[in-house]
């Protein structure tokens, strides 16, 4: 497909649309840089094409960039007002900044143009959800659902507002349907990870924290909770490796440097345990004294 486009491009180097559909094709592949520069060559030759503003936008928002990604969806509507994806794109920016009262106004304004885009009711979802009205967002990620089964975010919030609520099991079918949907959703396992552990399922509770580090091996509270589970359930070996990750990824972390030496000290490495023990009293004096009687160690 990408050889189409660029072929495209080739022969209509002055073709704003022909950049922009190359983009969009590079986007598909994750070539997100160099879709970036199509969609900015696409405006140079048409300022006033908005699909590439959006198709920016969106790209940077999912780098992170949402004060960036909003000054996009902004010229896109500034072009044309009525596009209703940039307008629920702008909602989504601004609700990831915080910015709920304006992303609702957005919201609102993309489903009086199409009162079924799933995305923008699934924004309002959003909205009320970090707003502290769980009621309202329960009932708009539903509606986003009846719009797409397979809505795998809608999935994950409902699933995530019912753990909440301590109805594990109603969780359970959302959360496992979004990552049957989506297998990389880290967060969707981590939730789904927590609510079997607090139902006792340690097995399933490994599983699913297992899957979220393959996807996000870099995150502390992941290491550091897969390694307590497993502490607790005697697996003492397969946690410690771990806590090793976890100090390493915050290394000012006492929580880390105290499992880990708790560790250490269950393997029978007292040499390994007692320099980590020092970690943990040069980071937090009062927990490492707390280990210390833990662990029958004199001071």
């Amino acid at each position: 497909m990408n050889a189409g486009f660029k072929k495209a491009v080739t022969l209509e180097p002055d073709y704003a649309e022909a950049h922009n559909n190359l983009g969009t094709a590079l986007a598909a592949v994750d070539q997100r840089d160099e879709a970036i520069l199509s969609y900015t060559e696409a405006i140079r030759l048409d300022p006033g094409y908005a699909e590439p503003y959006n198709n920016v936008g969106i790209e940077l928002s999912k780098q992170g960039y949402a004060s960036e990604a909003v000054e996009y969806f902004k010229n896109a509507l500034q072009y044309d007002p009525g596009y209703v994806d940039a307008r629920t794109n702008i909602g989504l920016a601004l609700a990831d900044q915080g910015e709920y009262a304006l992303a609702r106004s957005h919201f609102d304004k993309a489903l009086s143009i199409e009162p079924g885009k799933k995305e923008a009711l699934y924004g309002l979802g959003l909205v009320y959800l970090h707003t502290g009205d769980s009621s309202r967002a329960a009932e708009h990620f539903e509606k986003a659902l009846l719009l797409d089964p397979d809505y795998a975010e809608a999935h994950h919030n409902l699933g995530s507002l019912f753990a909440m609520d301590g109805q594990y099991g109603k969780a359970l079918t959302h959360l496992e349907k979004a990552v049957s949907i989506d297998p990389d959703f880290a967060m969707a396992h981590e939730n789904a990870g927590a609510v079997y552990y607090a139902m006792g399922n340690t097995s399933k509770a490994v599983e699913h924290f297992h899957e979220a580090l393959r996807i996000q091996p870099d995150q502390f509270e992941l290491q550091y909770n897969l390694g307590v589970i497993l502490a607790n359930q005697g697996s003492v070996d397969q946690a410690l490796p771990h806590f090793i990750e976890a100090a390493r990824l915050l290394p000012n972390s006492a929580e880390a440097y105290a499992g880990l030496a708790q560790a250490y000290w269950a393997l029978g490495n007292r040499k390994a345990a007692f320099e980590t023990l020092d970690e943990v009293e040069r980071l937090d004096a009062i927990m490492a004294e707390q280990l210390k009687k833990k662990l029958g160690i004199d001071s």
